[in-house]
């Protein structure tokens, strides 16, 4: 399917890291590990923090650290987008520094990837350490499209080819729309069963920080529809038709909906409350969605 130059072609794992140093040696080491020959990985401070312990504890020719950007705290977005610009690699992978990917995760997904330009593994959500496993989101379809990708309460990490890749936006929820874009213009991405993503749960995290914070992620989560609905465009969304833009603003009404519930349940840990949720919170979701659209195709209704 792509032109490729090499046997094994370069996968550039792009690490952006802010406030980062007391961990990320976990996350680079695995990067390092990979089974497959040819990986690069990038690391892109947006701290203003230079990292240089990682260049003396992994001497590694494939390890580069770029330099900072002009604006520190820039966000996720613009790092992630500052390390694509520094990578050489014809396929990208996000690895965050917080979390961890096996030897193999680099070479099983590359062996799909090369022939169907990007692969997705499932995530699993792991305790930091030991890491016992919290809950791996079920995948309602395989391949994956973008209203498949709507139901998961996940975040993935595609592999893709260059020819693929989206870039990232600003803002709240920016490796959603990344990823949803990537599968949206791809139509579906091949699941990569034999192999995890493993995101670790850091306390502290933006999904556990209280009924405030829950309340302002739903706030952004509107913020977010009300964007995809009428301003497409500052998200690169124009490229997707209007029936996956609809499955865009649905992806975020679920995931409004699933912040709302889990906000009046009183639990105090996301991901402990959804495992084993999903499909349910789908179902209450759905009924609740169709129920709401007919109150207001009655009440549009002349008399």
């Amino acid at each position: 399917m792509f032109s490729l130059p090499h046997a094994q072609p370069l996968v550039t794992i792009l690490i952006p890291a802010f406030d980062a140093a007391a961990f990320i040696a976990d996350s680079v080491e695995c990067a390092l590990r990979q089974t497959w020959s040819r990986v690069e990985i990038v690391v892109a401070p947006d701290d203003g923090y230079d990292y240089r312990e990682l260049r003396e504890r992994f001497p590694s020719p494939r390890l580069r650290i770029i330099e900072p950007g002009a604006e520190r705290e820039s966000g996720p977005g613009p790092t992630r987008n500052r390390a694509i610009d520094a990578a050489r690699g014809e396929f990208f992978t996000v690895l965050d520094a917080d979390d961890l990917i096996a030897p193999t995760h680099t070479e099983r997904m590359m062996r799909v990837a090369i022939d169907e330009g990007a692969a997705i593994a499932p995530t699993r959500y792991s305790e930091w350490n030991p890491l016992r496993t919290i809950r791996i989101p079920p995948l309602s379809e395989k391949p994956l499209t973008l209203r498949g990708y709507g139901r998961l309460l996940a975040s993935m990490h595609p592999l893709q080819h260059r020819s693929l890749e989206v870039g990232y936006s600003s803002g709240f929820a920016e490796d959603v729309i990344h990823d949803g874009l990537v599968i949206g213009r791809c139509g579906s991405v091949p699941v990569v069963d034999s192999t995890y993503y493993i995101l670790r749960r850091r306390i502290g995290s933006l999904c556990n920080r209280g009924p405030d914070a829950e309340r302002a992620i739903q706030r952004s989560y509107d913020r977010r529809i009300e964007q995809i609905e009428r301003r497409p465009t500052e998200l690169g969304l124009q490229v997707l038709d209007a029936a996956q833009r609809r499955d865009f603003a649905q992806l975020f009404r679920f995931r409004r909906f699933v912040s709302l519930r889990f906000s009046e349940s009183g639990a105090d840990d996301y991901n402990r409350w959804t495992a084993g949720k999903e499909s349910d919170l789908w179902d209450r979701f759905t009924s609740e969605t169709a129920a709401l659209s007919a109150d207001v195709a009655c009440d549009s209704t002349p008399q």
